[in-house]
This record gives structure tokens, C-alpha cells and sequence, in this order.
């Protein structure tokens, strides 16, 4: 459902607040239909699947860097291919300019700067990870093939069971060791 909305989101003007806005109703559509806690660490939902997440992208990180490609694309196509009619219309519009200054450093992702997906996908394992939630998670890339049931659409896990399946890992450290206050 997210990807169709991409095409939209990267090329109309739209504010911060509506990726946002859009973000949380997908948390919390996300959060209803697997039964998971309402103190779910934020990252467990973005997190790519080999490290532990659910995959689910990120539009407040995933539209600005979907954005930042297409302008540095446009620039980079003006400057390496000489095209001299593409290179005076970016070099003449305010807009362009003005966007390519806005995401030259990045794009925050929790407590990251990033600028490719790669980065962004580190950024989110690592806020992940840190978590009281996510510590347990660290090791999933180690073993990719344990994460695959998530994605792979499979008749072989029944709703119940992913249900299930993301409720035991969204909470590896046991719903004892919070409650104790043990851990944070």
C-alpha cells in the first residue's frame, strides 16, 4: 500500500506534520492488526526484517531521501551528460536549488543523518537495538533466513501464528523483566 503512495508524496509539496500524520496511522493500523503492546519500541516497525523489524517504511525518513535521489539524480544527469539546456533550467530554478539545499546533509533518522538506504536501514537497526525491546534482536542479521517469514507471504504461517510470532518478538526480554522495572 506505501509504495503507491510514493509517486505522490515525493513530487507534490507536502509539509513534515502529513508524513507524520501518515506514519502513525500506519504504527497504530500495524499495531492493532498484530496485537502489539502500545509501548512497542517505534524502530521495531521500520527496522528492515533481517535485523529483527518489520519492514514497514518509514515515509517521514523514506519520502525526504526518496526526494533528495531525484534531485541529485536531475543535477548529477545536467552536469555528467552536458546537457546544457537540463544544466540551465536546474541552474535556473529556485525550487530545484532551494530542495537540493534542504536535504544536502541528509535526512534525520533518529539520532542519524543519513542519505541512502543503506544508511537509513543501519540507522534504524541501530535505534532498534538499543532499545530495552530490540537488544534481544542485535543478532538476527547474523541469520537471515529466521526473519523471512515476515515478508515471504507464505500459506505456511497462519494469521494466528504471525500474530503470534510478532508479539514474541516485539518483546524478547519477557513481559516479567518490564514489569519489574528491571531494565529501564
Amino acid at each position: 500500500m506505501l509504495p503507491g503512495l510514493y509517486h505522490e508524496l515525493v513530487l507534490e509539496k507536502r509539509s513534515k506534520s502529513l508524513w507524520i500524520a501518515l506514519d502513525r496511522k500506519v504504527r497504530a493500523a500495524v499495531r492493532r492488526w498484530v496485537h502489539l503492546p502500545h509501548d512497542v519500541p517505534q524502530p521495531l516497525f521500520h527496522a528492515h526484517t533481517d535485523q529483527g523489524g518489520l519492514g514497514i517504511p518509514e515515509l517521514l525518513v523514506q519520502v525526504p531521501l526518496m526526494r533528495r535521489a531525484r534531485v541529485e539524480k536531475l543535477f548529477g544527469c545536467a552536469t555528467m551528460d552536458h546537457d546544457q539546456v537540463l544544466a540551465a533550467v536546474a541552474g535556473m530554478s529556485k525550487d530545484l536549488r532551494k530542495e537540493r539545499e534542504l536535504w544536502k546533509d541528509g535526512v534525520q533518522c533518529y539520532s542519524q543523518q543519513v542519505t541512502s538506504r543503506a544508511s537509513r536501514e543501519r540507522a534504524t537497526a541501530s535505534a532498534l537495538h538499543v532499545s530495552c525491546d530490540g537488544a534481544g534482536l542485535a543478532d538476527t542479521c547474523e541469520v537471515p533466513a529466521v526473519s523471512r517469514w515476515v515478508t515471504s507471504g507464505s500459506g505456511l504461517v497462519s494469521g494466528k501464528s504471525f500474530v503470534d510470532v510478532c508479539t514474541r518478538r516485539s518483546a524478547p526480554l519477557g513481559a516479567g523483566t518490564r514489569s519489574l522495572g528491571i531494565l529501564g
